[in-house]
């Protein structure tokens, strides 16, 4: 009996072990033109949908249209489900015009389901709806619903729907929708406590999901935000999620992202959830170069619920005649802030040519000198960056080398 049981446990282990888990992902970015971007979505293969922003409502007026690559987009043969990111000043429109806003919103996604190219059967609004206007919400939803026959309709909604008495309507007009768990609230001063993903929460809000039985999917979050604040005053200036601007003089910063170790454990509990949770959605997709964003290596370690390792490290590579050069690597780090790299030689008699981007900070800076001490910036997540060639004129023994960083 219990060698029985003992082989049904080995299997299942290892059919698990070797599982590629089909989560789909957000593509937030609105600049297509990056080839970099282009690139990561042609070559993805084990995403199950891409949710790929498409237009901005910020009022009742014309929208902002993303112009996605819809050839990249063929290119991947990953399901595309354009989203409409619909925001709050809308919500009067809504309320007095709802069968006029539904006619401009399903024009705009006729429009683009004609011109992309690849088979699109659902549209998904993101729409961060105040709890007091859900039922105003669930009506336009209804009338949307009517308007589009025959077309899958998906919404997000935040944590603090599920308690409303209005959330069974909103949801009774669509086929499912994503659960948010994840999110800031805009901190005041610098010393305020702020978390951009809470576990406790995540598992609270799905729990009660699971309770209300509808279809849904957990969006959780692969990136950071860069806040900064007044340097004096330690007031909130401004916040960025993708691009990382100049620092100014007077301005301090710092990264919020979510725990790593806190996203592993919500993923394993995610995994085991049968009947309505339908899965994971990523936010959003790695692309490389992004240094507020998770690199692909650690989200597939962070979808098997397993922890990754945060770590920047070194790598030597050995030329003729004692020639080395260091290469710094980054596993699973998002920092925009500088990093400190400290060599100890044998011998500090060589010379070295640092490339761009890094700069001595040794004490003594002499020709015919090694460094021990060097600054510059870190390559960003799942990326490497070379630092410079070394050659010690008196030993062969290669230098210890210890990474700081914040």
């Amino acid at each position: 009996m219990w060698i029985k049981l003992f082989a049904i446990f080995v299997c299942l282990a290892l059919m698990l072990k070797g599982k590629a888990f089909a989560d789909d992902f957000y593509i937030w970015q609105r600049d297509w033109r990056n080839p970099n971007l282009r690139r990561v979505v042609e070559s993805e293969k084990s995403a199950g949908i891409f949710y790929v922003l498409t237009g901005e409502f910020r009022s009742g007026k014309s929208p902002v249209i993303v112009y996605p690559n819809w050839q990249s987009l063929k290119k991947s043969k990953i399901p595309v489900v354009p989203v409409f990111r619909v925001y709050v000043s809308c919500m009067p429109v809504l309320g007095k015009s709802p069968e006029a806003f539904a006619d401009k919103l399903i024009s705009d996604f006729l429009k683009l389901k004609k011109t992309a190219g690849i088979k699109i059967n659902e549209l998904q609004l993101d729409l961060d709806c105040p709890e007091s206007k859900l039922p105003v919400y669930a009506g336009f939803l209804k009338t949307l619903r009517r308007k589009l026959p025959g077309i899958r309709l998906s919404i997000t909604v935040l944590p603090c729907h599920l308690n409303n008495a209005a959330f069974k309507y909103v949801t009774a007009q669509v086929d499912y929708y994503v659960l948010q768990a994840h999110g800031l609230d805009i901190p005041r001063k610098l010393d305020d406590k702020v978390s951009l993903f809470n576990k406790r929460m995540a598992v609270r809000a799905i729990r009660k999901a699971m309770e209300l039985g509808r279809p849904f999917l957990v969006a959780l979050p692969t990136y950071a935000y860069l806040l900064t604040f007044d340097k004096k005053s330690g007031k909130f200036l401004y916040l960025n999620a993708e691009k990382t601007p100049i620092k100014k003089p007077g301005e301090i910063r710092k990264i919020l992202a979510p725990d790593l170790t806190d996203l592993a454990a919500i993923v394993s509990y995610i995994r085991t959830l049968p009947g309505p949770c339908k899965g994971i959605v990523w936010f959003r997709l790695p692309v490389a170069g992004d240094r507020l964003n998770c690199s692909r290596k650690t989200v597939e370690i962070l979808q098997s619920g397993k922890i990754p390792e945060k770590k920047l490290f070194t790598e030597l590579r050995k030329g003729e005649n004692g020639l080395i050069e260091i290469i710094l690597r980054n596993d699973a780090v998002l920092t925009t802030g500088p990093i400190v790299l400290y060599l100890i030689w044998e011998s500090r008699s060589g010379d070295f040519d640092l490339y761009a981007g890094f700069e001595n900070l040794s004490k003594t800076k002499m020709p015919g000198i090694l460094p021990v001490k060097l600054q510059g910036s870190a390559p960003p997540p799942g990326g490497n960056r070379p630092i410079g060639w070394f050659r010690c004129y008196k030993s062969r023994k290669l230098p210890k080398l210890r990474v700081e960083w914040k």
